[in-house]
């Protein structure tokens, strides 16, 4: 078994996706020709009961592309049946309102989070709306009135329509300075959606100088037809800063007319934005409102003389001139004590601590007592960091882990000063008793 040569094709190539799968052909696919093609074609003498299909003698299923595996559109057999027809078989699938779920389940009405609902339009332009639960438990199906899409067709009695009302208020974070939030809708028919925006105004007190702005921003509401682009818009509103006690509110209402098809509305709202003002032939980017804001701040506080002040005074501190930086705080401070200075600005009140350095006396360099005890100081670091080099697991067997003791001993060479006399000072230095033993057991290390 194989396959035939020339079963399906186009212009003598096999039929493939180039032929009904590009941006020229998506809604309009190219007919096919060939074995199967003429079977199913007006060419097919030798039996007169096989219907044409037009060059289309097969099915196309369109899926949508947010991974569930559900399909949007599907073909029959035929060219009156093709993709991009008025008879093929749609679907959309959308989360309800609470308000279309009141409108039809009454007070059984389940929250819409736990909704599924499906609309498909078979190829005779009849629309079934079917409400099914997330666990995949039908809950109620239905017909759609859509006068006029097939005259051919009786219509069905049904109550008067409703509008649906649906609030957006869950929202996610946009790059630095924006917030989206989203909603899927679908229609079977030319539908206007109407969007209302209520922006309740918050100023941007600076709490300690005369400033009181309102931030601004941008609105923009998209609307994305998934199936066809062409037919997607932006609506944009530009909702600028405002001063203290001026527009306490704002309410941005706008309609938009839209054919049938499945949507996706979503809104954005921009913070940050550049102010047109500020735009120049040497700064063409423009500045933002923003940076209008905090350039006024920093002006003010700049040109407040407390500041002003603090700046010399750090200038002295950091040239070490200590003495003139507590006099000139002296002048300049609301007000000082020994131990502060204290300074009032516009926003806060800023204490810098007095710090003087404590003076006491140094025995001069050429003191001979002076002189000794260095000598010895030295004497006993050296021969100390010595032995622990030489021994280093001594420092764990020695009291406190310190060679020397914080004793001295200091005499005049002569016949007063034995080793006795030396021996004996070492050995009783520590007033402690216990504290002496444990030395006199660390010098028989030593033999000393």
């Amino acid at each position: 078994m194989e396959y035939a040569d020339g079963l399906l094709e186009h212009s003598s190539v096999p039929y493939n996706a180039d032929h009904f799968d590009q941006d020229a052909n998506y809604n309009n696919p190219d007919a096919a020709t060939g074995i199967v093609a003429n079977y199913y074609s007006d060419n097919n003498t030798a039996d007169l009961t096989i219907p044409s299909a037009g060059g289309f003698p097969f099915s196309r299923t369109l899926f949508r592309n947010d991974g569930t595996d559900r399909f949007s559109e599907q073909s029959g057999i035929g060219a009156i049946h093709k993709i991009g027809s008025n008879y093929t078989t749609k679907a959309y699938f959308v989360n309800p309102s609470q308000d279309e779920l009141r409108w039809v389940f009454a007070d059984e009405a389940p929250s819409p989070e736990t909704v599924y609902k499906t609309i498909t339009i078979d190829p005779n332009q009849v629309t079934t709306v079917e409400y099914t639960s997330k666990t995949g438990q039908r809950l109620a199906t239905c017909l759609s009135k859509n006068p006029g899409l097939n005259p051919s067709l009786d219509t069905i009695p049904s109550p008067p329509g409703s509008t649906v009302n649906d609030t957006v208020s869950v929202y996610d974070v946009m790059g630095e300075n924006c917030i989206y939030s989203t909603k899927s809708l679908a229609f079977a028919e030319p539908t206007t959606i109407v969007v209302n925006y209520y922006l309740n105004w918050n100023y941007a007190d600076s709490y300690c100088l005369p400033y009181c702005p309102s931030c601004d921003y941008t609105l923009e509401v998209h609307v994305r037809h998934l199936d066809d682009p062409t037919q997607s818009s932006v609506n944009t509103y530009y909702i600028p800063p405002v001063s203290c006690g001026g527009q306490q509110d704002i309410f941005i209402t706008d309609t938009i007319p839209l054919p049938p098809g499945d949507y996706l509305v979503e809104k954005r709202l921009y913070t940050n934005n550049i102010d047109p003002n500020t735009i120049t032939s040497d700064n063409v980017l423009g500045n933002t409102y923003l940076n209008g804001h905090l350039d006024y701040l920093c002006t003010q506080l700049e040109n407040d003389q407390a500041f002003q002040d603090l700046e010399t005074a750090i200038t002295l501190l950091e040239t070490g001139d200590l003495p003139a930086a507590y006099t000139h705080m002296e002048n300049t401070a609301t007000s000082f004590t020994t131990d502060d200075y204290t300074y009032q600005t516009a926003c806060c009140t800023l204490v810098i601590p007095h710090l003087a350095c404590i003076e006491y006396d140094c025995p001069a360099s050429n003191d001979p007592d002076f002189a000794q005890l260095r000598i010895m100081s030295i004497i006993k670091s050296i021969t100390a960091r010595r032995v622990f080099e030489t021994f280093p697991k001594l420092k764990e067997e020695l009291w406190g882990g310190e060679f020397w003791s914080d004793g001295k001993y200091i005499g005049t060479v002569g016949e007063a000063t034995s080793e006795k006399v030396v021996r004996r000072y070492i050995r009783n230095q520590s007033m402690d008793k216990k504290e002496s033993e444990q030395r006199i057991r660390q010098l028989k290390l030593f033999d000393i």
